[in-house]
């Protein structure tokens, strides 16, 4: 009907089974989400806060382990739903005030700042709240306003986040372009050509 519009928000990130724990894939034949329910339906909370142990002799990528340690660790993956709608309330903050008046744009900033400090670095037992650094945001704000270096250093800081992230990789091109490093700029590119071959 064209005269009705669906507005659907993404809680929970990316898909369930992808954790964010795995830098490589590789083939494995168990997906995160069903080695949660396994441990779950075999009680393991239950049996970790009574001081068991978790053991998988079939151990190929681990998938139950770690899993399994993330459980007793009373850490779960759904909490994350919570904070990535508040990180992407204030990129959408800084996104209304960086394409508003004059005035509020330099607000911008302040809100992907903000929102770049509560997402927090990923890592083998933290999946990423949002699966794009913020510090993307903070280059485009900088790179929008002519502040190359600073835009530079934002696009850079993203790759320390998530390595090989294109969109921080060409931030980082366009950046030495226009800071006149055009020798760095060339290998910049070269890598950005081998991370799409390997994506493909």
């Amino acid at each position: 009907v064209r005269d009705r519009a669906h507005l659907s928000i993404d809680l929970s990130g990316g898909s369930l089974h992808q954790r964010g724990y795995r830098l490589q894939s590789g083939v494995a034949p168990l997906k995160e989400n069903l080695a949660a329910a396994v441990l779950l339906r075999a009680d393991w909370p239950g049996i970790a806060a009574r001081g068991g142990a978790l053991i998988d002799p079939m151990c190929g990528s681990a998938t139950l382990l770690l899993e399994g340690a993330m459980m007793s660790a009373d850490f779960t993956h759904y909490f994350n739903a919570g904070s990535s709608l508040a990180i992407y309330d204030m990129e959408l903050a800084g996104l209304i005030a960086a394409a508003g008046d004059v005035s509020v744009r330099s607000t911008a900033l302040n809100h992907f700042m903000s929102a770049r400090d509560k997402q927090g670095v990923p890592s083998l037992m933290m999946p990423p709240l949002v699966l794009s650094p913020m510090e993307n945001r903070i280059g485009d704000y900088y790179y929008s306003i002519g502040r190359h270096a600073d835009a530079y250093e934002a696009y850079y800081q993203g790759l320390q986040r998530y390595p090989h992230n294109m969109a921080s990789l060409t931030g980082v091109q366009r950046s030495l372009v226009n800071l006149g490093e055009a020798d760095q700029a060339e290998r910049v590119g070269k890598h950005i050509e081998l991370v799409r071959k390997k994506n493909q």
